[in-house]
C-alpha cells in the first residue's frame, strides 16, 4: 500500500471516528462536513454551504437574548402542545384541530376539515374543504361537546376511509385539561411578547427553523448509536455484517441518492 492509499484511508477512517465521538450533535455536523471536504476533496466553501442546509443549533439560536431564548422554548413547548391536542382530538373528532388561542380576545381559532364526497371531487383539486371558525373562550366546551360524537362509539372520516373507534368516558376531562393548558402557555407568550413585539414575527420563525433543525439532530444522535454499536462489534471481533443495527445503517445508506446529496452541498 502507497503514502497516498495510506493517506485516503486514514481521512476516511478519521470521517467515521469522529462522527462517533462527537460529544454533541453540533460537534459531529462540523466534523463530518470538514472530514468529507477532506476525504473527497471538495471546495473550500464545502462545510459552510452543507451547515446552511443542515445547521448546527448553536447557530440557529445565538443571536437571541435570553428573554427571546425563553420565548423561543415557550413558543416550542406550545407548538408541541397544539400538535399533540391534533393528534388525540383527530381520534375522537371529525378532523377538528385548534390552531391558536387569543389570550387578548379570548378566543380560540379552530379549524374543521371536510371531505368531499367522491362524485364532488373534481381532478387537481383538494379533496376536502377547510373550514375556520373563531369560538369564544366560554363556549369552547359546548363547541368540542356539539362537534365530539358521544363516548362509546366514534366514527371518524379520513377521505374514503372510515373508522369505527370507541371513545374514553373522561375525554371531556382530557379536553379541559388540554384547553386550559393551551391558555395558560398562550397568555405567558402574550405576557413576554409585548416587550419584544418588533420580533416576535422572526423568533417565531427561528422557532419553526429550530425544531426541523432539533428533528435532523436527533437523527444524528440514533445514527451516532447505531455507528457506535457496530464499532464496538467490531471491535469485539463478532460478526458485525450480520447484526440489525450495521443492516439498518447500510438500509439506510443505500435508500438515499448520494450523488444527487453530495451534488447538492457541493456546488
Amino acid at each position: 500500500m502507497d503514502r497516498n492509499e495510506k493517506e485516503k484511508l486514514s481521512r476516511y477512517g478519521k470521517l467515521v471516528c469522529d462522527f462517533a465521538n462527537g460529544k454533541t450533535t453540533d460537534d459531529i455536523l462540523i466534523s463530518f462536513f470538514n472530514n468529507l471536504q477532506a476525504a473527497f476533496n471538495f471546495s473550500k466553501d464545502f462545510t459552510r454551504k452543507a451547515l446552511e442546509l443542515y445547521p448546527i443549533k448553536k447557530t440557529t439560536i445565538s443571536s437571541l437574548s435570553e428573554k427571546e431564548k425563553q420565548l423561543t422554548e415557550i413558543l416550542l413547548k406550545r407548538n408541541e402542545i397544539l400538535f399533540e391536542n391534533h393528534l388525540h382530538w383527530c381520534r375522537v373528532a371529525l378532523d377538528i384541530y385548534i390552531e391558536k388561542y387569543d389570550p387578548i380576545a379570548l378566543t380560540f381559532t379552530i379549524l374543521e376539515i371536510e371531505w368531499k364526497e367522491k362524485e364532488a371531487r373534481k381532478e387537481g383539486e383538494p379533496d376536502y374543504i377547510e373550514k375556520t371558525f373563531l369560538i369564544p373562550e366560554s363556549e369552547i366546551e359546548t363547541y368540542f361537546d356539539n362537534s365530539v360524537i358521544k363516548p362509546g362509539i366514534g366514527l371518524i372520516s379520513h377521505g374514503k376511509k372510515v373508522t369505527i373507534r370507541v371513545l374514553d368516558d373522561d375525554w371531556k376531562d382530557e379536553l379541559k385539561k388540554q384547553l386550559k393548558t393551551i391558555t395558560l402557555i398562550c397568555t405567558q407568550i402574550e405576557n413576554i411578547k409585548s416587550d419584544l413585539t418588533n420580533r416576535f414575527e422572526e423568533i417565531e420563525k427561528i422557532t419553526d427553523d429550530y425544531k426541523d433543525i432539533s428533528e435532523i439532530h436527533q437523527s444524528l444522535e440514533e445514527n451516532q448509536e447505531d455507528l457506535k454499536f457496530v464499532l464496538m462489534q467490531i471491535i469485539e471481533g463478532k460478526s458485525a455484517y450480520k447484526s440489525y443495527k450495521f443492516d439498518t445503517i447500510l438500509s439506510r445508506y443505500n435508500r438515499n441518492d448520494k450523488k444527487k446529496i453530495i451534488a447538492r452541498m457541493a456546488t
